[in-house]
């Protein structure tokens, strides 16, 4: 049988020259998948680049005239998300989790963290940043304590 090298003029016979198509197709098959870039979180004076994979959810806040004053009122989310809560409009917003709807483990969790309450967000665009990073999985009820409205934050194991 002919094989083909460097400086040969000798071509491989029909058998390898198929082989060789064959393995190059297998080859392309098991290229690995593009990776999704990680989120980017923009801050006022730097951009916060989240770990890969992990999401960010956005969570408006609205006057109750508008009909819907937390859009969306349910979020599922994972430890390791962040929840960006915004003023949309220039009403004053203010947001607490529900501490007798907590675990203790959840409580403590938003305690440490600092994260149990915003502070009041005063103008559109005002915004107040929840990581999840390390948060117990469970139900995280929010509510606005300048309007009343109620959310709630579903934090579910990564699968």
């Amino acid at each position: 049988m002919d094989v083909w090298t460097p400086g040969s003029a000798t071509r491989a016979g029909p058998g390898v020259s198929i082989l060789v198509l064959l393995v190059l197709a297998i080859a392309g098959c098991d290229t690995p998948p593009q990776l999704q870039p990680p989120a980017e979180l923009e801050l006022e004076d730097r951009t916060v680049l989240l770990e890969r994979g992990a999401e960010l959810h956005d969570i408006r806040l609205h006057s109750p005239s508008t009909g819907d004053p937390v859009q969306p009122d349910s979020v599922d989310a994972r430890p390791g998300d962040a929840l960006r809560f915004m003023a949309a409009d220039a009403m004053t917003h203010a947001i607490a989790f529900d501490e007798s709807m907590l675990s203790s483990e959840q409580r403590e969790f938003l305690e440490s963290t600092r994260q149990l309450r915003s502070p009041p967000l005063l103008a559109t665009g005002s915004t107040w940043v929840v990581s999840l990073d390390g948060a117990p999985i469970g139900r995280y009820p929010f509510r606005s304590l300048t309007h009343d409205a109620r959310g709630v934050v579903i934090v579910a194991a990564t699968e």
